[in-house]
């Protein structure tokens, strides 16, 4: 949700996980992907439903705010909206272990 987060200016520097965090556990990493997963929201009621249902932990930050400022809004929009509808991507992460 970069575009989202550049407006926001809390850009995560540091990633929700990493190979790092299986090192001292009993699990094999068998694989470790990373992806993004594109969303276009059609209409301004839809895109405020998905503000605010959010997960605040893993988005890292509360949309609540932007969902009250008309002016956040509105660049959240300008930094999004394409002829398709506001379209934006999730960040996700895909990992596959085993026990040892």
């Amino acid at each position: 949700m970069r575009n989202i987060i550049e407006v926001l200016g809390t850009l995560r520097v540091d990633p929700v996980i990493s190979r790092e965090i299986f090192a001292d556990t009993y699990l094999k990493i068998v694989a470790f992907l990373e992806y993004d997963v594109d969303y276009t929201v059609l209409d301004i009621e839809s895109l405020l439903f998905w503000l605010n249902a959010l997960d605040m932990l893993h988005a890292g930050f509360d949309m609540g705010i932007a969902t009250e400022d008309v002016t956040l809004l509105n660049k959240i929009l300008e930094k999004g909206y394409t002829e398709k509808g506001f379209v934006t991507n999730e960040h996700r992460f895909l990992v596959i272990a085993q026990k040892i």
